[in-house]
């Protein structure tokens, strides 16, 4: 970046298209520095995450990592940052999170600087201050600091079809294995990688290279290889999660992602990709006369690898078959940002107008999504805290807490330390992570329920109180909960919904059918909360 700076025909545009970029920048960290001032407690996937990598062996910690979904690394890092000594807080725990984020602006600059067009200025907008990133890709969990491997990886292996020396092709592996081993997604994110580096190899008759991209694949590969022997295991214990996926449900999560911050983003994001994809295909199919050129050979590397990881991404999610969640498309959106970014650049590097209107149109977004996210960044992540603050010095000993249902307990046991009794719905006895084989057991059995029913019927009627942690699902006059029969069901298989759904009424229906009084207690909290850990509380008095 430096050596750029030096240069004499800068022009002033560029000067501007800096300062915006720089502006960009310090608004993103300070973002990032509100989120980690008020995110607050954990939230139960951090949770299990933090517990699995804080448990006393490194073989616990192998065993345990079946009952959540990441890749190893995220659990190796969290161990090691213990391990220095800052895993005793939930704000020095935070803190890491939030280091990942802001390294990922860093790393949009370098990235930048190494595919040549100098200024992350787009890219930047798209992703530093998408609420999307700076939140979820700040939590404890794997989506942040693996899109900011996984650009590492694409521009590794872009210097490597550049110039295959044994250092580069040593450093793209180091960054391929590491990127894998973070989030499935850079799986498909590599794959795509490769289908581009062998485009600008063929059309370049550079065969030479493929040795060194034959040595990266066969050392990703090897660090896999432990995790394939555990993915048969995890796939069956996460079959409770498998919803069925239409590609209408994933389109309309991914408007849900970029749309994080403010709804003219998904028309911003679709005009990209728009742009994008009619230049990338002007590259891929135009006569190109001239010799080999390295903004020919960039476009071609990116347009085919974009085309892939889209058509890869999109059959991925629809095998999933999970619920779609908005975190699930930060490693494509990221990867699609450096895509806008470089087509960009390829368009409008010689044309100063057309660069005029795109630096005003990127600074008026800028601004817009800054006001629009700031109380976005303020954002607790649960309340569950709070909840449990509460219960400790308003629930007697004799009292029941009941947590609806057994996933929030995870956080719940965390922070309660009060001595009230409480269960789960359904009563799992191990809170430490999700114990997806504990819950297969429970929708197994013919009556899952029938103990905490005795226990709440026997604490109402020696005149206790029940405090429910979740939402009460109020029966109409003379309806039924209903029951399901064990697993698989005809139209939903292992999916665990439908049984929480049918736990819940019938709790509900009992307690309805035997309290006098079923209260929701407000609890005052600054600040919006997440909707994924946003609980209220009841009292029940028989």
């Amino acid at each position: 970046m430096l050596e750029i700076l030096k240069k004499k025909n800068i022009d002033n545009l560029f000067w501007a298209e800096l300062g915006l970029a720089v502006f960009v920048s310090i608004g993103s960290l300070l973002i990032h520095i509100t989120f980690l001032m008020h995110a607050g407690a954990l939230w139960r996937d951090e949770v299990s995450c933090v517990n699995i990598s804080q448990l006393p062996s490194l073989e616990k910690m192998w065993t345990a990592m079946q009952f959540d979904s990441p890749p190893p690394l995220l659990f190796f890092i969290l161990r090691g940052w213990t391990g220095l000594g800052f895993g005793d807080s939930d704000i020095r725990l935070r803190t890491l999170g939030v280091i990942i984020g802001i390294s990922l602006i860093g790393i949009l600059w370098r990235n930048a600087w190494k595919m040549g067009y100098k200024i992350p200025l787009v890219s930047l907008v798209l992703i530093g201050l998408c609420p999307t990133f700076f939140i979820y890709g700040n939590t404890l969990r794997p989506y942040g600091i693996g899109v900011l491997l996984m650009i590492w990886m694409v521009y590794s292996i872009w210097e490597v079809v550049q110039t295959p020396v044994w250092n580069k092709t040593l450093k793209a592996g180091i960054a391929s294995i590491l990127a894998v081993n973070c989030v499935y997604y850079n799986w498909l994110i590599i794959f795509s990688v490769y289908f581009g580096a062998l485009a600008v190899i063929v059309r370049n008759r550079s065969f030479k290279t493929i040795g060194a991209l034959i040595i990266i694949g066969i050392l990703t590969l090897a660090s896999l290889s432990m995790h394939f022997i555990r993915l048969p295991q995890l796939m069956e214990m996460t079959r409770i999660w498998k919803k069925g996926t239409n590609m209408e449900q994933i389109i309309n999560k991914y408007v849900e992602a970029v749309s994080a911050s403010g709804s003219l983003m998904i028309w911003v994001w679709f005009f990209l990709f728009i742009f994008t994809l009619i230049y990338f295909t002007y590259y891929l199919f135009r006569d190109v006369k001239q010799k080999k050129h390295e903004k020919n050979d960039l476009m071609l590397f990116m347009g085919i690898s974009t085309g892939v990881s889209v058509v890869c991404y999109l059959l991925f999610l629809a095998n999933l078959s999970y619920n779609m969640e908005s975190w699930y498309f930060m490693t494509i959106m990221g990867f699609l940002a450096i895509s806008f970014e470089i087509a960009l650049y390829g368009a409008f590097k010689d044309k100063k107008i057309a660069r005029v209107i795109k630096f005003a149109l990127t600074g008026i977004i800028a601004v817009w999504m800054f006001v629009i996210v700031w109380p976005q960044a303020q954002t607790r992540m649960t309340n569950i805290d709070l909840l449990s603050t509460k219960l400790e010095y308003s629930a007697d000993k004799n009292d029941l807490i009941i947590v609806d249902n057994c996933w929030p307990s995870i956080t719940f046991a965390r922070y309660y330390s009060g001595k009230t009794p409480w269960m789960t719905i359904p009563e799992i006895n191990d809170n430490r992570f999700y114990r997806m084989d504990l819950f297969e057991n429970k929708m197994m059995e013919q009556r899952p329920l029938q103990n905490i029913i005795n226990n709440i019927a026997m604490t109402l009627r020696s005149g206790n109180k029940v405090w429910m942690v979740g939402q009460f699902n109020y029966l109409k006059k003379g309806e039924v909960p209903g029951s399901l029969p064990s697993p698989p069901l005809i139209k939903s298989g292992w999916y665990s919904g439908p049984y929480h759904y049918i736990w819940s009424r019938q709790l509900s229906y009992f307690i309805q059918s035997n309290a006098k009084i079923i209260k929701e207690i407000t609890i005052p909290v600054s600040g919006p909360v997440s909707k994924y850990e946003k609980l209220p509380l009841f009292l029940i008095k028989g």
